[in-house]
């Protein structure tokens, strides 16, 4: 029993040792039946990217000849459709098809998609509108009728928009054509500048990337040619931005080794903060460990890289599309190498070459793992690309291979894409991915670096700048594998133009979305003083930077750039007399007063009124007056100083100032009484006064009569009446406490009129009055003689009371005290008999809830 315990438990550690990574998966994925057909087996371009925008990458795969090409949309279920017949892709059938690159050319949130061709057609250029593309390949500019192969991207003068570098392969006389620069102009229109900046290379050229080799913070141009023996070496071109230019430094780099250049790219595998490259070859691969100083060694053989052989043979290997990435999630950067074989000689290379898997063993060394990973397919390999296809954190790969027999089928197993998925995320690591978007800097953020940092440790790597894999893209998604690491401190990506975008604290098995800080200007014209946002007052020309959270929560910068209008100000100088009014004031001193108007511009201008007061000439007379006499309007009673201001028509006025005496005459007073309101000497006695009276003397003055009166004040008494605000009193409703006034007709004491004043305290009823009548109140015949009929609507049953009313607001009648039915009520009132005089009465109906009135004629 303990025998077969322990063979079930070797059983199982076995296969869980040997459990591959990958697995081919093709045919059942959708895109098993697609082939690029060629009889120089050069074709086998493609590019991973999401050409519809819905969170999936498509595959757009280069078919050769007979117009093969294919655009799978991934379907979000784990599968492929070629949609190519629809997508609006259209490609000549005469023309063969060899490489393929994508990137948001217009800035407009969708990927573009680049074609190049064999021998002497012209690229094609396909504008992705939403999804559906459209051949603009003549409008752009981009007529070359050379043999292009890679396309790669880059702004190199960081105007925001992304710029093509076509490699291109023999001309028409044998010889090399040369590599093709298009900057580009806006509108999608593009110009080809490659010898303005120094990258017209002629080798031949198979793959090119954009990559910081020398860290200083612009993206360099890195180059794979062919025939390196007899045309060109490898090549790496500076870029010495801000000048428009690139300086071939290849031989000064070490980068100059002439083989049969087929891809090229770089990754930082020792973590030291540089990118190191591995180009492909036929025969011995490369690997060039970049010394920091802009130097490189080649190591291949060193670190077991080189490839020269196929394993255990004597026959030459050949590769093609390479790609650095984490295959297993451990943490350690691991390299990918496509192999196929060539029509050359044959007895040099090896027919059936294997792909290879180069595992990072976390100490500077490689194992090839292909064959244990399942990845070591032996058909004709070309250009590779990375995928997540199906968004699990696992970097799974398709594979172009391409055959030179006409009447191929996909059925052959030689004869096909392969797609290698990866189950490594059920090995128990743990991985991040990115997605980087440009605002200020181009859409895609090609040129951007980002680096993370976890336990002690930080990994770098760069945007994919497009055909590094032997004419092939891989996807822009940025993949890390993290080994045990649940979370990561910090990630840090620097975008083109230098900005640097810092996020916290993130965990694992994630994908993040990373956007460049949206960076807008806005310009503003403003009047000189006014208020910019009620933040503060602006006098002179102003750039002010605003700060904002996005609803993705990504940082956006406004620049504001506020010009502001000269100041109007205007100064008038006036004279004014001492006194005389200007602008609503009475002026009397020198001064300043400022009138504001609105000019032409829409802003204030403000005229200064200087004002200089013109001093009044001024008369000093002495008079005497007697006294109680009138001087002018005032009466005079002791002595006192008077100023006059006496009009001049022709200049200021003067004054006249009049210092007056009082001559005293006889004097005699009288005081009576008179009742509050009472009229004496036509005067209305409404508090105590006095009158006077003056008789003549034989001074001249007169003699002051003086009568004192004493107001008697009303005999007052008061009552309180307490009433609903529904009722009336004598006839009237009130809303609030109200006092009224009677004279009650008696004398009081003190033998004046009485008064009773009626305090009335109102309550606030809870019966609101109808006023749309909503009761229905109707009353006839109306002028009436001897009866009534009255008629009203009821919601429901309820308590109603009708009661008549005369103008003074005395009760005559209750005509009803009952419960009213639910709907129309009837009744008739009648009052022959009830000696009612003429006149107008008021009929009031009240219910629980509402009450209104109806005026009522008796004739």
């Amino acid at each position: 029993m303990k025998k077969i315990v322990y063979l079930i438990v070797t059983f199982t550690l076995i296969q869980l040792s040997f459990a591959q990574t990958y697995e081919e998966v093709g045919k059942q994925v959708g895109v098993g039946d697609h082939f690029a057909l060629d009889t120089r087996e050069m074709s086998g371009g493609l590019v991973v990217f999401d050409y519809d925008n819905d969170g999936y990458e498509d595959i757009f795969v280069t078919g050769g000849l007979l117009n093969h090409s294919a655009l799978f949309k991934n379907m979000k279920n784990g599968t492929f459709k070629n949609v190519y017949a629809s997508s609006g892709i259209v490609i000549s059938v005469h023309d063969q098809t060899v490489g393929a690159a994508a990137a948001d050319l217009d800035n407009d949130g969708d990927k573009d998609l680049v074609v190049t061709t064999f021998e002497r057609a012209d690229p094609y250029l396909f504008e992705n509108r939403d999804g559906k593309f459209y051949n603009i390949t003549s409008i752009a500019g981009l007529e070359a009728k050379i043999w292009n192969t890679a396309v790669s991207f880059i702004d190199f003068d960081l105007d925001g928009d992304l710029d093509m570098y076509f490699s291109s392969y023999v001309g028409g006389n044998g010889d090399c054509d040369r590599n093709f620069f298009y900057e580009n102009l806006g509108n999608m229109k593009f110009k080809e500048i490659a010898e303005e900046l120094g990258v017209a290379d002629k080798g031949c050229s198979l793959a090119s990337t954009f990559s910081d080799y020398d860290n200083d913070g612009d993206f360099d141009l890195l180059v794979a040619n062919d025939f390196g023996l007899t045309v060109q070496s490898n090549k790496i071109f500076e870029n010495m931005y801000p000048e428009r230019k690139f300086v071939d430094v290849s031989e000064n780099s070490g980068f100059n080794a002439r083989i049969f250049g087929m891809g090229i790219e770089g990754g930082d595998f020792d973590e030291d903060g540089d990118m190191d490259y591995y180009t492909t070859n036929i025969g011995p691969n490369k690997f060039y460990v970049n010394n920091g100083n802009k130097t490189m060694t080649e190591r291949g053989v060193e670190f077991g890289l080189d490839n020269k052989y196929k394993k255990g043979t004597d026959s030459l290997a050949t590769s093609w599309g390479i790609h650095w990435y984490d295959y297993n999630h451990d943490s350690y950067l691991d390299l990918f190498v496509s192999n196929g074989n060539v029509v050359l000689t044959d007895s040099l290379m090896s027919f059936m070459d294997p792909n290879l898997l180069y595992r990072n063993n976390g100490d500077n060394t490689f194992t090839e793992v292909g064959e244990m990973e399942g990845i070591a397919d032996i058909k004709k390999g070309r250009g590779i690309g990375l995928i997540d296809f199906d968004n699990d954190g696992d970097m799974d790969i398709v594979q172009s291979v391409v055959t030179g027999k006409y009447g191929a089928k996909s059925e052959t197993a030689d004869d096909r894409v392969n797609f290698f998925k990866s189950n490594a995320s059920e090995n128990g690591n743990h991985w991040i991915q990115f997605h980087l978007k440009g605002t200020t800097d181009n859409r895609d953020a090609i040129g951007s670096k980002i680096a993370i940092y976890f336990n002690g440790r930080r990994l770098i790597a760069e945007s994919p700048s497009g055909g590094s894999s032997y004419m092939a893209q891989r996807t822009g998604i940025i993949h890390f594998g993290l080994g045990n690491a649940t979370s990561i401190d910090r990630v840090e990506v620097t975008f083109p133009n230098g900005e640097v975008v810092v996020k916290n604290n993130l965990s694992a098995d994630q994908r993040y979305n990373i956007t460049q800080t949206y960076r807008t200007s806005a310009h503003i014209d403003l009047c000189y003083g006014e208020r910019y946002g009620n933040k503060f007052k602006v006098y002179k020309d102003t750039v002010v930077i605003e700060n904002y959270k996005t609803s993705d929560d990504v940082d956006s910068i406004v620049t504001v750039n506020i010009s502001v209008y000269d100041e109007i100000k205007v100064n008038e100088y006036l004279d004014l007399c001492y006194g005389d009014e200007f602008k609503e004031i009475s002026w009397k001193n020198n001064g300043t007063t400022n009138e504001v108007l609105r000019s032409y511009l829409g802003c204030d201008s403000t005229i200064v009124y200087n004002i200089n007061v013109l001093p009044a000439v001024e008369t000093q007379i002495d008079t005497s007056v007697c006294y109680g006499g009138l001087f002018g309007k005032t009466r005079i009673t002791r002595d006192r100083i008077i100023s006059q201001e006496i009009e001049n028509p022709n200049g200021c006025d003067s004054i006249m100032v009049y210092n007056i005496t009082v001559n005293d005459g006889p004097k005699f007073s009288e005081t009576f009484e008179v009742c509050q309101g009472e009229m004496y000497r036509d005067v209305l006695i409404v508090s105590d006064t006095i009158l006077f009276n003056s008789f003549k003397t034989s001074s001249g003055c007169d003699s002051i009569y003086e009568e004192q009166i004493v107001m008697l004040p009303y005999g007052m008494r008061d009552t309180v009446v307490n009433i609903y605000s529904d009722e009336m009193y004598e006839g009237k409703y009130y809303e609030t406490d109200t006092t009224l006034y009677k004279n009650l007709g008696i004398k009081s004491i003190n033998g004046c009129d009485s008064l009773l004043a009626v305090m009335i305290n109102v309550t606030q009823s809870s019966v609101s009055f109808d006023y749309s009548n909503s009761l229905g109140l109707n009353v006839y015949p109306n002028p009436a003689e001897s009866y009534i009929d009255i008629s009203y609507n009821q919601p429901v049953a309820t308590k109603v009371t009708i009661e008549i009313y005369s103008g003074l607001g005395q009760k005559i009648a209750t005509i009803f005290d009952g419960i009213s039915k639910q709907g129309e009520n009837n009744l008739i009132w009648k009052f022959e008999n009830k000696n009612l005089p003429t006149g107008v009465y008021m009929l009031r109906l009240i219910d629980k809830e509402k009450f209104i009135t109806k005026k009522v004629v008796i004739k």
